[in-house]
């Protein structure tokens, strides 16, 4: 299991607010969501499957396999665009991955996300019972792989063929960029692999995994002003992570193990 560096309580207020405040955000906004977005599609006929005559069971195949494809070309575009990495280096810079972290998001995230959900949602003429179904799964799976909980190699890699898995998750939030910079699938495991940005193993392996991000300290993590302004603070690279992530030899700040 992941052994906490950080201080449990104040951690995980953080996230709280972080998670209240896209509560609030996101209230005013119930069109926003997949399942409001698909209950307008199939109300108006909207979107691709409500012109074809496909089965039910491939509809909701297909709709869960577009909106788990757009997850990940959407989070693979937040690392890569300036301007959306800044919106979402809060959630990666929780100084401890737990099941917390799910929910430590910007508001402006949750709403870039909601807002390409209810898109996709609206163009694939996603069916509602797949809209429910794609959101209790991606909850699950999104929670799990944030967990500290750490499973028996064979039957991580066996799970991590299909789904994400908490050692595959991990991996992307490490403060090693090369780390980072992959694992970006948000359910299904098949989007990392079929794009070249799976990676089973972090760089300087599992026992030396430092979560993080280079721009921000651990303190800047927990601090609830800071974290609700991120988006507008400029970068700055912290010697003492920077030097953990380049002389892995050194001992970490914050461990798995």
């Amino acid at each position: 299991m992941a052994r906490a560096q950080s201080a449990l309580g104040r951690r995980w207020l953080a996230n709280l607010v972080a998670y209240l405040a896209t509560i609030f955000t996101l209230r005013w906004l119930p069109a926003l969501s997949m399942i409001g977005a698909a209950l307008l599609a199939e109300r108006n006929g909207w979107g691709l499957l409500n012109h074809l005559a496909v089965p039910s069971a491939a509809a909701i195949a297909v709709s869960i396999l577009a909106i788990d494809l757009a997850g990940y070309l959407i989070h693979r575009l937040e690392h890569q665009a300036a301007l959306l990495w800044r919106i979402h280096r809060l959630h990666h810079s929780d100084p401890d991955v737990d099941a917390t972290t799910t929910f430590r998001f910007h508001p402006f995230e949750v709403l870039l996300r909601a807002a390409v959900s209810a898109v996709v949602s609206i163009g694939v003429g996603m069916p509602l019972l797949a809209a429910a179904l794609y959101q209790l799964m991606s909850t699950l799976t999104s929670v799990i792989s944030h967990t500290s909980v750490r499973l028996p190699d064979r039957l991580d890699a066996a799970c991590g063929w299909v789904v994400i898995t908490p050692n595959i998750h991990r991996t992307h939030h490490s403060i090693d960029r090369d780390d980072s910079n992959s694992n970006f699938s948000v359910c299904l495991s098949c989007w990392d692999r079929l794009f070249g940005t799976f990676r089973s193993v972090p760089k300087h392996g599992r026992e030396d995994l430092i979560f993080g991000t280079e721009s921000r300290t651990a303190e800047d993590g927990m601090s609830l002003l800071r974290m609700l302004a991120d988006p507008f603070l400029p970068e700055r690279a912290p010697g003492a992570l920077a030097a953990a992530v380049t002389n892995p030899s050194a001992e970490p700040a914050r461990r798995v193990g």
